[in-house]
């Protein structure tokens, strides 16, 4: 086995083993658990045992919920918890998520081993991601594919995205299906493929049904859409641009008919700032630009959970010095080649690695000033972050023209994560 061959192995082996190591070691839930994951559990509880989605403001969590998050015998329940925590406020989530995790939920009766299979789902999702990234990295950099697979595998043994996807939420979906997404619109650009601009589609569609914000993406099928019936010379070219079109639409048009019909509005993102008000923004301050922009950084910090951050010990000072180097690589260096050979945003689909990240950090833009929401919170970013790292594998074999630097920085980046993961372990984990 080659060298780099063995390093994406053991990166593969640490994405699995802390992935499962979370599932099963983050508490369920009490204080130390992990933010929004009953909220997220109660949501799968309502679509497994009542065959119906949750109505925000108006369903509460189960008491069996109510049970874990206060130490208690689920068996034996407790009444909702007053406030926010009492609420089913992940309510407004598409449901995409939620109706694939029913039927793990279902598996078991015991309450303990729903969550861990529930943990072991996203950690699954998260594979598949990997798989993914594997076939788009070929794609991106035929000569050095393992390269670009293994800086983003980089990103996805990061603590912060690893940890996030093992608890129960839709990030790990989401995180599957931008990365399929991706990877679907950059075949169909490169080869003026039907058949791959229809399966982007659809991987939108899915997408906007996991998360809403995969909306942002949008514009991504539509060049790709345009670019497609310019250059196809096929009679059918136009219908196939109209279904490409239609494909999003039509998969997330039920949700939206569920949402006029319970909320008398499309989506019920209103509502859940009037629900999630108290928690969020208690003071009911005005964010601005100049708030958005000062809290920008934060975006960039996303190697830590936010909950390690907040919860438990602080990390060694060190682990920040070499986070620093980790940003460097994964999000330095491909503006340096950006800057050097501006015409690799211009050739080879480069572009389509770089903008769900652009276009992630103007949605969270967007939210927070127009919508006077405060979302400069990183895990908001992480499903874009994998195509992008997939570009800093391409930028690293550009600059460094020494054959083995960009397997260097590869494997001093994994070890970054490995040494995050060895203190956080001990401290926030078992």
């Amino acid at each position: 086995m080659q060298p780099l061959q063995a390093l994406v192995v053991a990166q593969l082996a640490v994405i699995l083993a802390m992935g499962l190591l979370a599932a099963a070691t983050v508490d369920i839930f009490s204080d130390k658990g992990f933010g929004d994951e009953p909220s997220h559990v109660a949501y799968v509880q309502t679509v497994a045992e009542d065959q119906r989605l949750p109505v925000l403001d108006r369903d509460k969590v189960s008491r069996e919920v109510s049970a874990l998050q206060t130490g208690r015998d689920p068996d034996v329940g407790a009444p909702p918890l007053p406030g926010l925590r009492g609420e089913q406020y992940e309510a407004f989530q598409p449901p995409l998520y939620y109706v694939i995790a029913a039927p793990v939920f279902l598996v078991s009766d015991d309450w303990f081993m729903r969550v861990r299979l529930l943990r072991a789902l996203g950690v699954f999702l998260l594979m598949l991601a990997a798989f993914v990234l594997y076939q788009l990295a070929r794609h991106a950099l035929p000569d050095a594919h393992l390269i670009a697979f293994s800086a983003a595998l980089t990103v996805l043994m990061w603590p912060g995205v690893l940890v996030m996807s093992a608890t129960v939420s839709n990030a790990s979906l989401e995180i599957l299906v931008v990365c399929a997404l991706v990877y679907a619109l950059w075949r169909a650009d490169s080869e003026t493929s039907a058949r791959w601009l229809l399966l982007a589609a659809t991987a939108l569609g899915l997408g906007i049904l996991t998360k809403f914000t995969v909306a942002a993406l949008a514009p991504l099928l539509i060049v790709v859409a345009v670019r497609y019936v310019a250059r196809s010379t096929t009679e059918r070219r136009w219908l196939v641009g109209a279904a490409a079109a239609a494909i999003p639409v039509l998969l997330v048009l039920p949700w939206l008919l569920y949402n006029l019909d319970h909320y008398d509005a499309l989506t019920p993102y209103e509502l859940a700032k009037q629900v999630q008000a108290p928690a969020m923004n208690p003071g009911g301050l005005d964010y601005g630009f100049s708030r958005f922009w000062s809290g920008l950084p934060d975006l960039f910090a996303g190697f830590y959970p936010l909950e390690w951050l907040f919860k438990g010990p602080a990390r060694p000072p060190v682990l920040g010095f070499l986070f620093e180097f980790v940003k460097a690589a994964v999000f330095g260096l491909p503006v340096l080649l950006l800057l050097i050979e501006p015409r690799w945003l211009r050739t080879r689909h480069t572009w389509l690695l770089l903008t769900p990240f652009v276009l992630g950090v103007g949605t969270l833009a967007y939210i927070t000033v127009i919508e006077d929401w405060p979302l400069t919170i990183p895990r908001f970013l992480y499903p874009a972050l994998p195509a992008l790292a997939v570009f800093a594998g391409v930028s690293w074999v550009r600059l460094f023209r020494l054959p083995r630097a960009p397997a260097m920085i590869a494997l001093a980046c994994s070890c970054v994560s490995a040494v995050a993961w060895a203190d956080g372990i001990g401290r926030y984990l078992v």
